[in-house]
């Protein structure tokens, strides 16, 4: 994450920072990444660069952690408004998510980003849940969610139950950002995955045996 000296930066000055950021991986991919177009674009030396930040992961890191918090603020308003219904809050975020990004740089913003957590998806899964502000968010979610919907109610399963499915969402706007899926066939096959979920794939309890 960045250092203390970024976060005590004037806001202007962040913000050009993270807008220059943010241009550059929608010009290209993670690992094509140029330091010196960002520096140049926000104005900055090197030197200031790594004193806000190690290295460009750092950066992006940020930059996906913000992310996410917007996303949380967005899903914290719609599971109030579908009353407490997760997939339909699922859903909600999908249609929000396509409808963000049809605009062509946004497209290819959202396109480089979810390719770099598919390419990073280990470092993200240690990053995300390894830190007590990722499971405070989790638990904050959760108690928004009506647990009459569920079979197992308690507050550990329905945690993983989310991740499972927000998986499932990420996956699902992947595989439609790079194959150019419109966004009802894209809507339709997430729907399909959720009631799955929802439903159970199995006609009889299953466990596994292996264990």
């Amino acid at each position: 994450m960045p250092s203390s000296t970024f976060f005590h930066l004037p806001e202007s000055k962040k913000t050009t920072i993270i807008t220059a950021a943010k241009a550059e991986l929608t010009r290209v991919g993670f690992s094509a990444i140029s330091i010196n177009k960002i520096i140049q674009d926000a104005g900055i030396s090197r030197g200031s660069f790594y004193m806000y930040f190690q290295d460009k992961q750092d950066l992006i890191d940020f930059l996906m952690s913000d992310y996410k918090q917007h996303l949380i603020a967005f899903l914290e308003v719609n599971l109030q408004s579908n009353h407490g219904d997760l997939l339909a809050t699922v859903i909600s975020l999908h249609d929000f998510l396509f409808d963000h990004y049809t605009d062509r740089s946004q497209c290819d913003l959202y396109r480089n980003m979810m390719e770099y957590i598919e390419s990073n998806s280990e470092h993200f899964i240690a990053m995300w849940r390894e830190k007590q502000p990722f499971r405070e968010a989790a638990v904050k979610l959760v108690r928004l969610v009506d647990p009459r919907l569920f079979k197992h109610p308690e507050q550990d399963d329905l945690i993983s139950i989310a991740y499972v499915a927000f998986e499932i969402l990420r996956s699902s706007l992947f595989l439609a950002s790079v194959t150019n899926t419109d966004k009802i066939t894209s809507r339709q096959r997430l729907a399909n995955q959720l009631g799955m979920l929802a439903n159970g794939a199995y006609r009889t309890e299953w466990s596994d045996t292996h264990a």
